[in-house]
């Protein structure tokens, strides 16, 4: 579609007006895969050419576009580029958890104080104002056609019903219309500790659905059964079964959690990630299937 003359990061802001809820939820799924709130030349590229393939808007030179966003020559843009006022309720939101909570997976539990495991709309902004998110300021700095300028004087916002909306819908990864603990695991900084926590989560998620119970116990020898005249050995194979099986789980918990993590992180989450390895939609899918689907995205 045809399009006035606006600069490639105003292009870019009107157009996940067009096809997201606002441009948190649009910087998330098209330009910050990873969720490090920062993008690369590489990642740009690939997301600016997947909001042109849904979109049909026309975004130019892409390397001429570049040299003039990272002004610093860091090799990087922030979400500030794109929404200034999305990125500074962001920041105060990150500000406020870091002060109240150790961690986005101790903000998620508290708010989720009935253990729901998922917040939708309404339950999101009735705990954020339960637990203080309300009623804070922020400052916006924006020049008057919408671009992030830190030189300019400061706007103040103060957090109401609408921004916890905002930040609702940027948080709902999988628009379903409500969040979980994964999707709100992106606010943690630091990239390991981002990490630790996503495999945390995923083998806390793979334990709560699947239990890791075994289709067949470890079997014992028939050497090894109980003699009569060895009265010590029934107690001590019970052991070592019982052993082996725990470390079998310990082992099948470490490589699903390391599955669903590393899913988590190439898709978004579990519900996108299902969706990519199931586009037939059926209820099981065959190993091989999966395996397939796992080579394919580099596991």
């Amino acid at each position: 579609m045809p399009q006035e003359e606006l600069s490639i990061i105003q292009l870019i802001g009107k157009c996940m007006d067009t096809l997201f809820p606002n441009r948190l939820a649009g910087w998330r799924h098209e330009l910050d895969r990873d969720g490090d709130m920062v993008v690369s030349f590489k990642e740009f590229c690939q997301g600016v050419a997947f909001l042109s393939k849904k979109s049909n808007w026309v975004f130019g030179n892409l390397v001429d576009q570049w040299s003039k966003l990272d002004v610093d020559k860091n090799g990087m843009i922030s979400f500030a580029e794109i929404s200034p006022f999305g990125s500074a309720l962001l920041e105060r939101f990150r500000t406020w958890l870091a002060e109240n909570f150790e961690d986005p997976v101790d903000m998620f539990v508290t708010l989720d104080a009935e253990g729901l495991g998922s917040l939708n709309e309404q339950q999101f902004v009735s705990a954020c104002e339960r637990c203080g998110f309300i009623d804070l300021e922020f400052k916006v700095y924006e020049t008057p056609d919408g671009r992030y300028d830190p030189r300019m004087e400061p706007v103040v916002h103060q957090v109401g019903k609408e921004e916890l909306s905002y930040l609702f819908k940027g948080f709902d990864f999988s628009g379903d219309g409500s969040i979980q603990v994964e999707e709100v695991i992106f606010m943690q900084d630091d990239a390991e500790e981002r990490a630790a926590l996503l495999c945390h989560v995923a083998q806390n998620e793979a334990a709560r659905l699947n239990g890791f119970k075994l289709d067949h116990r470890p079997s014992v020898s028939k050497r090894n059964k109980n003699r009569p005249w060895r009265p010590e050995t029934k107690f001590a194979v019970r052991k070592q079964a019982h052993e082996r099986e725990q470390e079998q789980r310990r082992f099948c918990a470490r490589a699903a959690g390391e599955l669903l993590a590393f899913l988590m992180k190439k898709h978004g989450n579990l519900v996108r990630a299902w969706r990519r390895m199931n586009p037939r939609g059926l209820q099981q899918l065959p190993r091989s299937q999966v395996l397939q689907h796992c080579c394919q995205i580099g596991l």
